[in-house]
């Protein structure tokens, strides 16, 4: 009917209805469907009847979109006559509320040394048609363990129809070992007022061995690049800088001996 609204936007096609048989020819040149930017799709497909055309459009509606039916007086009946006066019908499709669109939903951020921290981002979508409005981004039962929220906007937040916002998350592990927490998002989404992210992570103990070598290398390689050097008269300085190896070196040989307690 003409005005009509909520119009679902599929199956994305208009039937015209006619009240005696058609000459199809003109009936499908004279009949189409305009959207609001003037678009136009002309009727292709027919009844053998000759009482109705379709109009099948090549993608789907697009929602809260007035569309106008047009037959012109072009369109003839099967015994050669035209309309007198041309027609037009409206219809208007439906709106889609607010749709948060939450990704990703389980988010693992693997094995971190203690003492590290590591960043992801969680991305919040809005599919819908109109404004999602965030008002809270917090830890379940403010439960956050070594996780927190290292940035995000300022609450409440609305995001437009087709655009996004990020929130970063950062796992610190202080001891090894897993860890999880759930972050819940809160919205005006009315099927999803609430989604939860599930974090997960695990803290990895440093292995001091590791870490020494680690630190040889560097003092190695800045050694040979000159960004480190000894201070002292004469060959003092080139002693000095080989004592300290020999003192980093000398830890290691401990920690690989297991005495920790005697690296100092």
């Amino acid at each position: 009917p003409n005005g009509s609204i909520d119009v679902p936007i599929s199956p994305f096609q208009v039937t015209v209805n006619f009240s005696e048989p058609m000459d199809l020819s003109t009936a499908l040149s004279a009949t189409y469907i305009e959207d609001e930017a003037g678009t136009r799709t002309y009727a292709n497909y027919w009844a053998f009847s000759g009482m109705y055309v379709l109009i099948s459009l090549p993608t789907p509606f697009e929602s809260g979109t007035t569309y106008f039916v047009h037959v012109t007086t072009d369109a003839a009946d099967a015994q050669g006559n035209h309309l007198e006066s041309a027609f037009v019908s409206s219809f208007t499709t439906e709106i889609f509320p607010a749709d948060s669109e939450v990704f990703p939903v389980e988010l693992a951020c693997g094995d971190v040394d203690v003492g590290l921290a590591t960043s992801q981002i969680v991305t919040i979508e809005n599919l819908g048609d109109l404004d999602l409005v965030i008002d809270a981004i917090d830890f379940e039962g403010g439960a956050r363990g070594n996780f927190s929220i290292s940035t995000a906007p300022t609450l409440p937040v609305t995001v437009l129809p087709n655009e996004t916002v990020d929130v970063e998350i950062t796992f610190a592990p202080s001891a090894p070992g897993a860890a999880s927490a759930v972050i819940e998002i809160t919205s005006n989404d009315p099927d999803q007022g609430l989604v939860e992210v599930m974090l997960s992570g695990t803290g990895v103990a440093l292995d001091p061995s590791d870490t020494l070598g680690t630190i040889l290398e560097f003092f190695d390689a800045s050694v040979t690049a000159g960004t480190l050097v000894g201070s002292g008269p004469g060959a003092s300085a080139d002693k000095r800088l080989n004592a300290l190896r020999n003192k980093l070196e000398a830890a290691g040989d401990l920690l690989d001996k297991g005495l920790t307690n005697k690296v100092c």
